[in-house]
């Protein structure tokens, strides 16, 4: 029968705790771009990423405090969104932001037009091609029968 002591209270006392919900982790590469793209902040730790809800925690030193911006735009530069943010500072005093900024909605907005776009231009230039291909095929069945009506 061991003894069990909670130290992270202790521990925690000096850091601010972050809870970011983050839209398009689907797969342990995607979490492992995410963690990647923190990692160069220093002092950041106790990483953690639950890919099943997309929330991603960490902790940083109060002494190197980071703002919910900061925190969003790297999720950006991550390439995701940051659907809801949650800072505990270490004095108790809570920041969060509860869904996209308005440019970030703008962004995936003017993303998504552009991709659709994108795809529309594709499927035409498909047609397109698969129309020249049967301009060629028709051209060349029409030469063949031209050779075969000669004597």
């Amino acid at each position: 029968m061991g003894l069990s002591f909670n130290t992270s209270a202790q521990s925690n006392k000096d850091k601010d705790q972050f809870e970011v919900k983050v839209d398009g982790l689907g797969c342990a590469f995607c979490a492992y771009g995410l963690e990647k793209t923190f990692k160069e902040i220093k002092g950041l730790k106790d990483i953690k990423i639950e890919l099943e809800t997309g929330v991603f925690t960490f902790t940083m030193p109060s002494s190197n405090p980071l703002t919910v911006d900061q925190v969003e735009k790297q999720v950006k530069d991550a390439g995701y969104t940051a659907v809801n943010t949650l800072i505990t500072r270490s004095d108790g005093s809570i920041e969060k932001n509860d869904g996209p900024a308005e440019e970030n909605i703008n962004d995936l907005q003017k993303d998504q037009e552009e991709q659709q776009i994108d795809e529309e231009d594709q499927e035409e230039k498909q047609i397109e091609e698969k129309d020249q291909e049967e301009q060629q095929i028709d051209q060349e069945k029409q030469q063949i029968d031209e050779e075969k009506e000669k004597p």
